[in-house]
């Protein structure tokens, strides 16, 4: 396991599950007020002072991450500072 995965992950008393997908769904959720009436977040707003969602991007270094944002419709930024040794030949 990567040592910013564990660093990232809720709950480090369990094995590692990356669960990248969920997070991003999550936080969508959150930015668009759109979490199913029984979430445990459904009830928290994430800011009454922001008039405008901004345009939400993943950033990633990956094809996981690419194909995630694809499948959502959002926006995809490559991070080649994050594995140098794909970067070139991306």
């Amino acid at each position: 396991m990567a040592r910013h995965d564990l660093a990232l992950q809720h709950d480090r008393r369990y094995r590692f599950q990356a669960d990248h997908a969920q997070q991003v769904l999550e936080t969508l959720s959150w930015l668009y007020d759109a979490f199913p009436a029984d979430h445990p977040f459904a009830e928290h707003r994430l800011s009454d002072t922001v008039s405008e969602i901004p345009r939400t991007w993943l950033l990633g270094s990956s094809p996981n991450g690419s194909d995630l944002a694809a499948g959502l419709g959002i926006g995809y930024t490559f991070t080649g500072f994050i594995d140098a040794a794909v970067a070139p030949g991306v």
